[in-house]
């Protein structure tokens, strides 16, 4: 690698609430991988960044 060049890796998730499963199994799955989405957040000072692909509804599916 060049020196002084910085590489960013951003980890995201595009959410689609009904695809393959129904609303409700999907439900399931996005509420354990926020869960853990949020302990990474809280416990990795290096895991900074998170992109949920400018999207508003799982973050209401998931307070809900």
């Amino acid at each position: 690698m060049a020196k002084g060049c910085e590489i960013h890796v951003l980890s995201n998730t595009h959410w689609d609430r009904e695809w393959v499963h129904s609303y409700q199994s999907k439900r399931i799955l996005l509420v354990e991988m926020m869960d853990q989405l949020l302990e990474i957040l809280d416990y990795d000072p290096d895991y900074k960044y998170y992109h949920l692909d400018a999207q508003t509804i799982p973050l209401e599916d998931y307070l809900e």
